[in-house]
């Protein structure tokens, strides 16, 4: 059994920029040349338009074991962070790419992190921290957890300030004070995690969340380019830090998207450029979209060569929902190896292990399976206000360099069964499309290829096709 799919395309993202009329422009790109490509342009996550996509609505449970490593872990990524600061000078800004999240405390080498870490293992107020989290009931969403984390990472960030001392004691400009007066007790804690409704939390920490933003601002205005290294890992770092650890869960997507119709005026709108672009139309079998993609890496140090070969991309059509699923953080760490997994989150220094990940160590076939099997929620799950879209996605979860990967990732021509034209497609650039597709049908000796006009019908107020006849029958 055949499916159609659709994928709306803008003008200039399928012809080139000479089939355009346009000098190339570096800062500002155009001209892909996809059409005589065929190519399947694979988006990451961040770059589709929806800021939601790809959210995991996460929440952390367990015992004090695996606590414990949490912290250890974000003690170590701070101070890797504050290293980065010291060697790059004031321009520093922290970001999610710069934290090391993939490191194990336990397996540093470096003597400032030690450092730290013997400090916060004997420090009582992160331990009552670590105690309250786990006697908790319930579940701890990343917003709550953010904001615990802002209320002690001044805190931390004096041990990393002490560690320093003597390479550079202006890097963190903290009062000691100031960064205690933001801690919370393990009795505040445990009252915070008593209650059950966490929208009263979400609303608290929403509204602290502007005042630090506030707080950090005056900071930067005030300060001298050191202070203002200070400020951004004072006030940025926890956010950033909850952002870059979801890394941990799940390999990072790519994405084709395509759609079960052509029909839907928001659509042009959104993806072809209020009808300026195009859409293509795929024939599937529905389950999987073939595509020659990169399948292996060779060559040099100097001469990197990639294998590109055929691989079949699972289709996973999108659900809509009016919330996004639960992901349990610490039983969801499945990208780590066995011994780093274990070493920087299960086992403690006396060797005791967590409770987490039980299912793992007693049947690891049966656990990867369901971890797995749970990964396309990830990335297919949108609001019911996107229901409209009726979207399929082709998913890559390659490990290669995902730049790399997303721009040479093609579809076989044989699967393009027409071509769609928008309402105010250009009649020079119509005729740029028909000379392509003629010449590609010429080498893959196909005899005719489906041309369409898209057009409004005030009957059905919709969108719809008028195949064209004349255009869609040539000779070879």
């Amino acid at each position: 059994m055949t499916n159609t799919l659709y994928r709306f395309r803008p003008i200039e993202y399928i012809l080139s920029s000479d089939d355009l009329g346009y000098q190339k422009d570096p800062v500002k790109p155009y001209g892909f040349d996809e059409l005589r490509k065929n190519q399947l342009y694979l988006s990451p996550m961040e770059n589709l338009n929806d800021p939601m996509e790809g959210y995991k609505n996460l929440y952390w449970k367990g015992d004090k074991v695996i606590w414990n490593n949490f912290f250890k872990h974000y003690a170590m990524c701070l101070t890797a962070c504050m290293c980065q600061a010291t060697l790059h000078g004031p321009s520093y800004r922290v970001t999610r790419q710069d934290i090391p999240i993939h490191q194990s405390h336990r397996r540093s080498n470096d003597d400032i992190v030690k450092s730290v870490i013997t400090s916060l293992a004997s420090c009582e107020h992160v331990l009552g921290y670590i105690e309250a989290f786990a006697e908790a009931k319930r579940k701890i969403h990343k917003n709550e957890l953010r904001f615990y984390l802002s209320t002690i990472n001044m805190h931390i960030t004096d041990f990393v300030r002490v560690a320093f001392a003597g390479l550079d004691p202006s890097l963190t400009p903290i009062d000691a004070s100031l960064s205690k007066k933001t801690l919370l007790s393990k009795s505040a804690i445990s009252r915070f995690l008593s209650i059950s409704e966490t929208s009263a939390i979400e609303e608290k920490n929403a509204q602290i969340s502007v005042k630090e933003n506030e707080f950090k601002l005056a900071t930067m205005i005030k300060s001298e380019p050191w202070g203002q290294v200070g400020a951004n890992i004072t006030y940025d770092f926890p956010s950033l830090y909850l952002d870059a650890i979801e890394d941990l869960l799940y390999p990072k997507a790519l994405i084709a998207c395509l759609s079960e119709r052509f029909d839907n005026p928001s659509m042009w709108s959104h993806y072809s450029r209020n009808h300026s672009g195009i859409c293509l139309q795929f024939t599937t079998d529905g389950k999987t979209f073939p595509v020659n993609t990169i399948v292996g890496i060779g060559g040099t140090a100097t001469n990197t060569k990639y294998d590109v070969g055929l691989v079949n991309l699972t289709l996973h059509k999108v659900t809509y929902d009016q919330e996004y699923p639960e992901t349990d953080f610490f039983n969801s760490l499945g990208q780590l190896p066995i011994p780093t997994l274990n070493s920087a989150w299960l086992y403690d220094d006396e060797g005791n292990r967590s409770s987490c990940l039980n299912q793992l160590t007693n049947d690891e076939g049966t656990w990867r399976q369901k971890y797995w099997e749970h990964h396309p929620s990830t990335v297919t799950k949108k609001l019911s206000d996107w229901e409209y879209e009726s979207e399929f996605r082709a998913i890559s979860t390659s490990g290669f360099n995902q730049d790399i990967v997303s721009k040479n990732t093609t579809y076989n021509f044989d699967n393009l069964d027409g071509i769609i034209f928008g309402m105010q497609t250009k009649d020079d650039y119509k005729t740029k499309i028909i000379e392509i597709i003629k010449e590609k049908c010429d080498t893959a000796n196909r005899s005719c290829f489906n041309f369409y006009q898209a057009y409004y019908n005030p009957k059905t107020n919709r969108v719809e096709k008028v195949k064209l006849e004349k255009i869609s029958q040539f000779k070879l």
